[in-house]
């Protein structure tokens, strides 16, 4: 997909240790997809309320935009990291939301899968 390697990693230990202890107790539903686990939950109807209103108002914005950071091709690099990443938590929280992302043409969308070389891979989920 693209030839320099990631300029960062994404750390979520701490979140996937969360949502294990939260969510354990609503599994079923949906199954929201992060790098290296997917988790089945039921979100309550407040939670699909607030992840529909986040899905409404992020998806006509358009973050982070070449000429407000960039000035070299290891920040361009980290800029389309960035976006593909805040894509792919808008599908999931649209996923929560139970409606499809609207307003972001087919072209400006990325690839559902994580690109898990950008992320660190947690302690409890290492070989």
């Amino acid at each position: 997909m693209r030839s320099l390697s990631p300029p960062f990693k994404f750390r979520f230990g701490n979140l996937i240790a969360t949502a294990r202890r939260k969510l354990n107790n609503r599994v079923g539903g949906i199954t929201i997809s992060l790098p290296f686990i997917s988790i089945g939950v039921c979100p309550d109807d407040l939670e699909q309320q607030v992840a529909r209103e986040t899905v409404i108002r992020m998806a006509d914005r358009r973050v982070l935009n070449s000429f407000e950071c960039c000035d070299g091709e290891a920040y361009f690099a980290a800029l389309e990291m960035l976006r593909g990443h805040l894509y792919r938590c808008l599908a999931q929280v649209s996923a929560i939301a139970k409606v499809e992302i609207p307003k972001i043409t087919r072209h400006m969308r990325y690839d559902s899968a994580w690109e898990t070389e950008a992320y660190e891979k947690p302690r409890m989920l290492a070989d």
